[in-house]
C-alpha cells in the first residue's frame, strides 16, 4: 500500500518561491522567447515589474488551473455517475462532449472571489474589520434565472453564449480557454475508457468552501471487465 505523504504546506511554498525567484534571474540575464522572459522584460507606466510582482505572477501561471479544474471535474463526474441517461448520451454521441462540458462548466462554477478589508468600515449594518476576507459569489452569475431558462438543469443542448464560471473583465481567468480543453478531452478519454460508472453506495459527499469549491473525496466504481484499455 502506497501511504501519502503529509506535505508542509509553508514550507513547500517557499521552496517555490525560491524556484521562481532562481528562474526570474535566470531569464533577466538570458532572456528568451518564453512568457517568463517576457514578464521580466515587460514594463508598466514605463517602469519594469519588481520581483514582487513577478513572482506573483509565476505563483499564478504555475498554479492556476491546477486545483480548479481537478475541483471542476469531481462536480462533472458526480453528476454523470448520478445521471445514467446524460451519460449515456455521451459515451453514444461523443460529439457532443464541447457543447456539453460547457454546459457542465456553466452549472457547476467552482471559483469565487476573495478580498481582504484594508480599514474598518461598515456597510448596511455589516462590520468590517481590517485583515477581513470578504468571500463574493461572482459565480452564482451561471445560475442566475434572470440570464438561463432553469439554470440549475443540466441541459447539452442549451445555447451558452456566455456564463461566469471564468469570471469576466479584469478578473476574466487567463487560463480559461486551456480549462476548457482539459475538461474536453477528460470527458473524451474517459468515457472512452470507462463507459459505465456509478457513484459508490453508502458514501458521504462533501463539498469544502473557499476560492475554490471542491470535493475532497468521490469515490466510484465500476466492472473491470466493461471497462476499455
Amino acid at each position: 500500500m502506497i501511504r501519502p505523504t503529509r506535505v508542509d504546506n509553508l514550507e513547500a511554498g517557499n521552496q517555490l518561491m525560491q524556484y521562481a525567484f532562481g528562474k526570474l534571474q535566470e531569464r533577466r540575464a538570458e532572456p528568451g522567447s518564453d512568457l517568463l522572459s517576457v514578464l521580466t522584460q515587460a514594463q508598466v507606466d514605463g517602469k519594469p515589474l519588481d520581483d514582487e510582482e513577478l513572482v506573483g505572477m509565476f505563483f499564478l501561471l504555475l498554479l492556476g488551473g491546477l486545483d480548479t479544474v481537478a475541483a471542476m471535474l469531481s462536480f462533472i463526474v458526480r453528476y454523470l455517475a448520478s445521471h445514467p441517461e446524460a451519460h449515456r448520451k455521451l459515451v453514444e454521441h461523443p460529439e457532443r462532449i464541447p457543447a456539453a462540458a460547457e454546459e457542465l462548466m456553466r452549472r457547476f462554477p467552482i471559483s469565487t472571489l476573495v478580498r481582504v478589508v484594508t480599514q474598518d468600515h461598515e456597510y448596511k449594518g455589516i462590520a468590517f474589520r481590517e485583515g477581513d476576507l470578504v468571500l463574493m459569489q461572482t459565480s452564482a452569475q451561471s445560475v442566475d434565472d434572470r440570464l438561463f431558462n432553469e439554470p440549475l438543469a443540466v441541459d447539452f443542448e442549451r445555447k451558452v453564449v456566455f456564463h461566469g464560471t471564468f469570471g469576466s473583465g479584469a478578473h476574466r481567468c487567463i487560463g480559461s480557454m486551456l480549462a476548457r480543453v482539459e475538461v474536453r478531452v477528460f470527458l473524451e478519454e474517459w468515457l472512452k475508457r470507462l463507459p459505465e460508472f456509478c457513484l459508490k453506495p453508502g458514501q458521504s459527499l462533501r463539498v469544502e468552501p473557499g476560492m475554490v469549491l471542491a470535493m475532497p473525496r468521490l469515490e466510484l466504481q465500476w466492472d473491470v471487465t466493461s471497462s476499455r484499455p
